[in-house]
């Protein structure tokens, strides 16, 4: 799944009819007339994503980019904004560390039931941070969102 998808994924299940995308793009690599450039722009307005930082002017978006499961994580974590969530000390994923980028949103989304990543064969759990997000994990992760922690 390509991050232009996911963010398109996240603006028709949060966003409004309303939103207008600004006349200059917040991203290096996006323009507007892209594909997507709405969704992603509405990202950005929303605090969801900040890009990755060129130390010549605007971030970057890499909208044709692999989505990682961490970022994935990440975008989530942001858009619900969970308050006071403190990640555990100890991982419950054999593949992720304390000191990992984005291990407080991937525990986050443990916690809240989100994913249980997945389960070896010697019972440890990992939940796999580097990898692609295929399009039906990240139905998965937005059906679970809905259902399980938004209806609470």
């Amino acid at each position: 799944m390509t991050r232009e998808a996911m963010a398109a994924f996240m603006f028709r299940m949060d966003g409004t009819s309303s939103y207008q995308a600004p006349k200059v793009s917040p991203f290096a690599d996006v323009k507007p007339g892209d594909k997507f450039y709405r969704e992603i722009s509405w990202m950005h307005s929303q605090g969801l994503s900040t890009g990755t930082r060129q130390t010549s002017g605007k971030p970057l978006f890499q909208p044709k980019a692999a989505l990682s499961r961490e970022a994935m994580a990440a975008f989530m974590f942001r858009l619900e904004k969970p308050k006071a969530y403190q990640a555990p000390k100890v991982s419950v994923f054999s593949d992720m560390k304390p000191s990992d980028k984005f291990y407080r949103e991937v525990s986050w989304m443990y916690a809240s039931k989100l994913t249980t990543g997945y389960k070896a064969p010697n019972g440890s759990r990992s939940f796999g941070p580097k990898q692609s997000l295929t399009r039906e994990a990240m139905a998965a992760f937005m059906y679970r969102l809905e259902t399980t922690l938004r209806l609470k």
